[in-house]
């Protein structure tokens, strides 16, 4: 089990719900509440104080892994390097970060499997010294940009750790068993404090603000300010951070024994994202069926893009 619970809490106007206040109040050393006087998204990466492990997990609140699985890539992480040594990111995540003002979200899922980073907000293994990167002086104008707009945390810390540490990430291929989401758990009027509960699926899929979510992962406007993040954190630090790629995905053996298989080739993992797959891309949709056949005759019929089925597990809104 996790040696500590840490819980980023930069809400100005509410409290933690009571649940969480009396489980970090009966169990202080193991559950804490992080409170910031400030509502920054940039304070998930605050350096922790009272950290009792090298490993720290990063994820969002809303997305939960098996306990196996976890502790398969968290075994791959300590053994990436000699004790003392710094050691990748290795998480479920994938991405391909280039020199323009997108990413290639689905490149880790396509032969030949092609990724230079992780998204640690989708959770992901580092460092707790790691965290220190983020708030390297020549990264503070894209820091500042994630607050002013509220997302692109992820891409800033991918590019920090990249720039500080030149090492290629570690993908851990995951089983649609393996991960549940919660999707949008909106507070409702009364709560004090998030919703964070564990809804049932069909019942989440009702939620209208779900259903808003599942048409688009992000906003137009959005989508343009992750972009400007990215540039401008890839200016500050320079493109050589593009070069990590590796084209290495870890199946573990608990994905391989769901999988049906004692270990894992590029057919298997062809198989596994291609419509019908039982392996899942972390925070990308469905495809509608229209929007399918038109990608079809775009991308081509062997793409996963164009297969009619992303595997959904997440809704950013």
């Amino acid at each position: 089990e996790a040696a500590q619970v840490r819980i980023s809490w930069s809400d100005v106007d509410r409290g933690p719900p009571p649940w969480l206040a009396d489980r970090a109040a009966a169990d202080p050393a193991r559950f804490v509440v992080d409170r910031y006087a400030l509502n920054r998204l940039s304070n998930r990466f605050q350096p922790l104080e009272g950290v009792r492990t090298d490993a720290v997990f990063s994820v969002d609140d809303d997305i939960f892994y098996g306990c196996e699985v976890m502790r398969e890539a968290l075994a791959a992480w300590e053994g990436s390097a000699p004790q003392g040594a710094p050691r990748p990111m290795v998480g479920f995540a994938a991405r391909m970060l280039r020199n323009s003002s997108a990413y290639a979200w689905n490149s880790p899922y396509l032969v030949p499997f092609a990724k230079n980073t992780l998204f640690v907000t989708k959770g992901g293994f580092l460092h707790r010294d790691d965290l220190e990167l983020f708030w390297r002086p020549s990264l503070q104008k894209a820091v500042a940009l994630v607050d002013a707009r509220t997302t692109g945390e992820d891409i800033a810390m991918s590019v920090a750790f990249a720039a500080a540490r030149r090492l290629r990430p570690v993908h851990v291929a995951l089983h649609e068993a393996q991960v549940t989401n919660l999707c949008c758990t909106p507070s409702k009027p009364g709560d004090e404090g998030a919703a964070v509960v564990r809804p049932r699926i069909q019942a989440k899929r009702a939620s209208p603000v779900c259903k808003r979510a599942l048409g688009k992962s992000l906003s137009d406007r959005k989508r343009q300010y992750r972009f400007d993040i990215q540039a401008e954190a890839l200016r500050a630090v320079g493109p050589h951070v593009l070069g990590l790629e590796t084209r290495k995905t870890l199946v573990a053996a608990s994905t391989c024994a769901l999988l049906n298989v004692t270990s894992a080739s590029t057919a298997t993992l062809r198989a596994g994202y291609a419509h019908g797959g039982k392996l899942v891309a972390v925070d990308y949709w469905r495809v509608p069926r229209a929007r399918a056949r038109e990608r079809t005759k775009r991308l081509g019929a062997g793409s996963w893009e164009g297969g009619g089925r992303q595997k959904y597990l997440r809704a950013d809104t």
